[in-house]
């Protein structure tokens, strides 16, 4: 088998090899047919690391142990007995897909960057092993493609097209379809947040219920518009702020990756994402640098950045940060950022008394305090030399930043973010609370607030007329 078919791991470090056993040539056929088929599936577009293994079946479960102890984390280990090889039909054996903190270790160890551990530098030296480069969970010579998307209306046109990947509930959706926009892919893993997506949006196939690290770039249909809220938790002031830094059990930080991978293999015209400020505060950045209509430009296009205090379209203190991004050649245009939500010289919003109706019985119930909740709050007014009444919002101001902890109620919840009346929450499981989408609400983005961006960027990539918004 070539060399550059796939690069072998042995101990100490990089190995010529195509694959890692003990002897030359005892690499199964099945394993060399599928290196074969496999062998260029790492894309050239970056993302995290990720790829897989092939095993034999009686040596899968000691490899699974081994890549688990090497990393140092539990972690889900994705393993599948493969079919008939590609090319030569060949019976063949097991594929463990290795999640990024794995598939770092061998990436580094090819590289020449970090040799294996010694238990597992050792095992992949007797037992036959390939590791693939690149390889996703969903790739279609695995049999594994994922579902097409749902097919986008060719007469008359859509004034444009959006993907929201991390969609979560589809809070991007609820902005942008309103400015003409037809949705072509959504992915989203969290199967709670599946389930309340399709609830609301069941009318098509556009969402993907899927780790977006094991979706090829090439098997995504095809969209103007890149939209995501991803991952916050790092960057946020309430988490533990390590940023882009990566730990065996815990790698959101990195997942912007996965955009700059989807940007760069799928070329949209444009891009909006949305995340906390700590995402330019974190490790003493400026906030100033954030808020500027002047297009920063790169290799690939120009960026635009600005801080929006949603506070001043909705009924809560809420202040996110958004990027906005257009594709080189369609010539971005300055972006107004300046009042944003306001209409005729007036804040949109409202204040929290005018949203806040008289709520169902049950509905009440599950948004009172647990025993312990209360302590807790108790215990944090106490260190602050505050007491209950302190927390009392009056009904003509706004209402704090609403979190995934807050115990509120379902329906005030999305009035609170700016979900239209008629979007649908998930019915109430007998016995337990609304916790579950308390949590995607939390995490949700502010559909107000994502048109009115997204209205502005429309324009700035050409893709709407200034007289249109």
């Amino acid at each position: 088998m070539p060399a550059d078919v796939v690069a072998g791991v042995a101990a100490g470090g990089a190995s010529s090899a195509a694959a890692v056993s003990a002897a030359e040539g005892a690499v199964p056929e099945w394993m060399a047919d599928w290196s074969l088929a496999l062998a260029h599936r790492a894309e050239p577009h970056g993302g995290l690391p990720v790829g897989a293994v092939l095993v034999q079946p009686h040596s899968a479960e000691r490899l699974r142990k081994l890549l688990l102890s090497a990393c140092g984390a539990r972690l889900p280990l994705e393993t599948h007995r493969l079919g008939p090889s590609p090319h030569r039909r060949l019976d063949s054996g097991l594929m463990v897909h290795c999640p990024p903190p794995i598939a770092t270790l061998f990436e580094a160890a090819i590289a020449g960057e970090a040799p294996l551990c010694t238990s597992l530098a050792e095992f992949v030296s007797r037992a036959p092993v390939v590791y693939l480069s690149g390889v996703r969970r969903h790739e279609r010579v695995l049999g594994r493609a994922p579902p097409a998307a749902r097919g986008v209306p060719a007469a008359p046109p859509p004034p444009f097209t959006f993907a929201e990947v991390f969609a979560g509930i589809g809070g991007f959706r609820l902005g942008l379809e309103p400015l003409g926009g037809v949705c072509s892919l959504a992915c989203e893993v969290d199967p709670m947040a599946c389930a309340t997506y399709r609830l609301n949006f069941a009318r098509d196939g556009a969402l993907l219920e899927a780790d977006l690290t094991g979706l090829p770039a090439d098997e995504l249909p095809a969209f103007d518009l890149l939209a995501a809220g991803f991952p916050c938790q790092t960057f946020s002031v309430r988490g533990e702020q390590r940023g882009v830094e990566s730990t065996p059990t815990d790698w959101r930080g990195g997942l912007y990756l996965e955009l700059v991978r989807l940007l760069a293999a799928c070329r949209p015209k444009a891009f909006l994402f949305e995340n906390v400020p700590g995402l330019v505060t974190l490790g003493g950045g400026g906030r100033s640098a954030a808020v500027s209509g002047k297009p920063t430009t790169f290799r690939a296009g120009s960026v635009l950045r600005g801080m929006v205090a949603a506070f001043e379209g909705l009924p809560q203190y809420r202040e996110r940060l958004f990027l906005a991004g257009v594709r080189r050649d369609c010539e971005a245009r300055p972006m107004d950022w300046s009042g944003l939500c306001y209409e005729g010289g007036q804040p949109r919003g409202t204040c929290l008394g005018r949203v806040s109706d008289a709520s169902p019985a049950h509905a009440s119930d599950a948004a009172e305090l647990t025993e312990a909740q209360l302590s807790v709050v108790m215990a944090q007014l106490e260190a602050r030399g505050e007491c209950l009444a302190d927390r009392a919002i009056p009904t003509e101001g706004k209402a704090p930043t609403l979190i995934s902890l807050y115990q509120k109620t379902g329906g005030f919840s999305t009035k609170l973010m700016g979900f239209p009346e008629s979007y649908s929450i998930p019915p109430r499981k007998q016995g337990a609370g609304y916790s579950g989408f308390y949590r995607q609400i939390g995490n949700a983005v502010c559909p107000p607030v994502v048109a009115a961006v997204g209205e502005r960027l429309l324009v700035a990539a050409g893709v709407r007329a200034a007289d249109e918004t």
